[in-house]
This record gives structure tokens, C-alpha cells and sequence, in this order.
């Protein structure tokens, strides 16, 4: 079993959400530096009206005044550095990608046919684990996605996941990607499906492992029963 934790590209829906931090962070930064900024601009005012507003400003309450200026001028760069800086927290996007069943092994994709896959979920297909043992007829059944119920949230979620690499946006028959690259009973992608099981765990409030739980209970029986420990305990 190999096993390697690892930061995955954003999806969509954390683009939005990181967007939308991002955002309110900034309305933020602009709320403090105009109150700030509002307060420095009425010393201003008041020490350039009038002779007396000057002497008040800058000779009674000098070092209130410049310190006050340069404690605004500090805060509002660090508030800006920060915003320039922002980045989503590490610890929403970090998931253990690349783990596969026990007693499976991890293998390079080969790059002819990692080309040929979906362009939209590419950078998740490097990777592929596969049983440590000759495969048997079990390990090579196909999963055909037309078996599944789409109006269980469950049932569609794995089927769409399925469909980005099998069908490839087409149709079986017509996908670019052939047998040699499907997911099948004897070989998934782990960071495709921790990802997308992580992403319906979000989704539907449940554990990030529904998805790939699912293909065990799929793929796997008595005779030839899959393990996967580290995602599914018994």
C-alpha cells in the first residue's frame, strides 16, 4: 500500500469560496484604512485651517500626532501586505491522495495514454494503483455507469466520477481513452477519487470516503474481497 499526502489544484467550488474570503477580507482592509485615513485627513484639516489648529496639531500634541500618523501608515501596510499575501488555509485543502487498497501498489500512468484522458481532471490520472498480485476476472470488470441510480445523490456522484475518465465527456464506445486506462475493478486513481470524495463529503455532510467505499463494495466479494483500510475501516 503506498500512501503520500499531498495539496491538490482547487476545485471550482473552492475557487468560489476562496474568492469569496478573499473578498470580504478586502472590504475589510478598505473599512480600516478609511476610518484611519479619515481621522488622519481631520488633523490635517485642523492644522492648516488656523494658526491655533497648528499650534494645537503640531506643537501642543506632536508626538500624538506623528505617532498616531505613523502607526496609521504601519497598520494599513500590514493590512495590505496581508491581503496581497492571503492564501486559503492548508489544512481545508489537505487530504490523503495517494493511498491505495492494502496490498495494492501505486504505478505511474503511461504518459500515451495519460494524454489522451480528460483534459478537465488530468493532473489527478498521474497515478493509478492496481493489485500487487495477478488480477482476476473480477479485478477486470468494467463499471458500467448506466447501472447506477442517478437520483441517489450517492449513485450519481460515483457515476459522474466514473465518466470523467472512462467516457472522457463521450461515450463509452466513442472515449478516447481505451481499456488500458479505464477505471476498472483492478484499477483506480486515488487522487481522482479522494478529491471527488472529498468534494461530495462537503457537499452532503459525510465522511470524505463514500465514494471509494462504494467501488469496494462494487468490485469487491467473498471470494475476492478488497481492502482498503486507511479509507475504509472495518
Amino acid at each position: 500500500m503506498a500512501s503520500e499526502t499531498a495539496y491538490y489544484k482547487m476545485s471550482e467550488d473552492n475557487k468560489k469560496q476562496f474568492i469569496k474570503s478573499r473578498s470580504s477580507y478586502f472590504k475589510g482592509t478598505i473599512a480600516v484604512s478609511a476610518i484611519y485615513g479619515s481621522v488622519v485627513l481631520i488633523l490635517a484639516l485642523i492644522g492648516f485651517s488656523s494658526q491655533s489648529g497648528r499650534d494645537f496639531i503640531f506643537k501642543q500634541n506632536f508626538y500624538f500626532t506623528t505617532t498616531f500618523i505613523g502607526g496609521t501608515l504601519f497598520v494599513i501596510t500590514l493590512i495590505l501586505i496581508q491581503l496581497f499575501t492571503y492564501r486559503q488555509s492548508k489544512k481545508e485543502e489537505e487530504i490523503d491522495t495517494i493511498s491505495c487498497p492494502d496490498y495494492w501498489k501505486l504505478v505511474k500512468t503511461n504518459n500515451n495514454i495519460l494524454t489522451r484522458m480528460n483534459n478537465e481532471v488530468k493532473n489527478n490520472l498521474k497515478y493509478h494503483c492496481v493489485p500487487e498480485t495477478e488480477p482476476s476476472d473480477q479485478m477486470a470488470k468494467e463499471l458500467n455507469i448506466h447501472e447506477f441510480d442517478n437520483s441517489n445523490p450517492l449513485e450519481k456522484a460515483f457515476s459522474d466520477t466514473l465518466r470523467m475518465v472512462n467516457h472522457n465527456n463521450l461515450t463509452f464506445k466513442d472515449a478516447k481513452i481505451n481499456s488500458k486506462g479505464r477505471i476498472t475493478c483492478g484499477r483506480i486513481y486515488p487522487r481522482h477519487m479522494a478529491i471527488y470524495d472529498h468534494k461530495f463529503g462537503k457537499e452532503n455532510n459525510t465522511d470524505n470516503n463514500e465514494l471509494r467505499c462504494n467501488w469496494i463494495k462494487r468490485c469487491g466479494d467473498e471470494e475476492y474481497p478488497i481492502q482498503w483500510n486507511t479509507v475504509c475501516p472495518k
